[in-house]
């Protein structure tokens, strides 16, 4: 069935399937450090792991498959982020200076 045979609703529905929430928290103190949100399925993977700026440890390293988009929980900032190999990536976050 191609795109042009779906009916709006279900359209609604697949775009809707595709959405998923995912809060990313520090392996050693469970604060929330990143939220991904996956707007659509694809084959893409990608593998995150945040550095903690409370305690200093880190997340357990997430496996990503779709298209994502990240914000911070209120009170952090997005830092620095390094690929540390092809589609592996340390990202660093940081308390807003309000």
């Amino acid at each position: 069935m191609s795109k042009k045979e779906f009916t709006d609703e279900e359209l609604e529905q697949l775009l809707l399937s595709d959405l998923q929430e995912l809060d990313i928290k520090c392996a050693d103190c469970d604060k929330s450090l990143l939220k991904m949100v996956r707007s659509r399925k694809t084959e893409e993977i990608q593998e995150l792991i945040v550095n903690c700026p409370f305690c200093g440890g880190q997340s357990w390293m997430q496996e990503l498959v779709g298209k994502y988009y990240q914000t911070t929980p209120e009170g952090l900032i997005l830092g620095g982020m390094d690929e540390v190999r092809p589609k592996s990536y340390k990202l660093n976050v940081e308390i807003a200076n309000d």
